[in-house]
């Protein structure tokens, strides 16, 4: 489990607020992560093609909250505490397909979710860092997203680059995007046309 310290300032009040945020993996798809994906790619956005067969593929990762670092407490089950976001990975070969050897050190990250009431408090950064870390616990040296287009700036704060590579899930734009663990990106010329079906940001913070 990897725990983060976020501390953030509340829309409608001069004040701030500490929330721990705790993550924890699963080899199957939680109903938490069930739920909070369609709350935000189906019901929010639109989407209808959400749960494929990547799902009982990829490794799934759920985030919790602890407001003022006191629910749940240090020894606190996770599955007592309320999950506010959500994301899988998977190893993939060059284009981006599940590759269950894991031979390339690559893995492709998707479905990143966060609820509309913990959104702009740096939940969905800290969700990716943990699951850069997950993956790079597993050997993996390289990360790929089909993100929507609208949250580039957000992947790019994180050191994201473009591959050059552009098209629709669902009507919607996205792109491919991709990073090198350990610092610096990855070439354009390493990724060709994968097929991680994306939802690569359910929101921008």
């Amino acid at each position: 489990m990897v725990r983060f310290r976020l501390e953030w300032q509340n829309r409608h009040a001069p004040t701030r607020k500490k929330t721990d945020m705790r993550t924890q993996t699963y080899r199957r798809l939680p109903d938490q992560a069930r739920r909070i994906r369609e709350l935000v790619f189906m019901r929010e956005q639109g989407f209808h093609d959400e749960f494929d067969a990547l799902d009982d593929l990829s490794t799934h990762m759920l985030a919790f909250a602890d407001a003022d670092g006191l629910a749940g407490g240090e020894q606190g089950d996770p599955a007592r505490r309320e999950a506010i976001a959500t994301c899988r990975f998977f190893p993939s070969d060059p284009q981006g397909r599940f590759d269950a050897g894991g031979r390339s050190r690559q893995y492709t990250i998707g479905r990143l979710a966060v609820l509309k009431d913990h959104r702009g408090n740096h939940v969905g950064a800290a969700l990716l860092t943990a699951a850069e870390a997950a993956i790079t616990g597993h050997g993996g040296e390289r990360v790929l997203l089909h993100a929507q287009e609208q949250a580039e700036g957000f992947y790019r704060s994180l050191g994201y680059e473009p591959t050059g590579l552009r098209d629709l899930d669902e009507g919607c734009p996205h792109m491919w995007m991709s990073k090198r663990l350990g610092g610096g990106s990855a070439g354009r010329a390493e990724h060709r046309q994968g097929q991680e079906p994306g939802r690569g940001q359910g929101e921008l913070a």
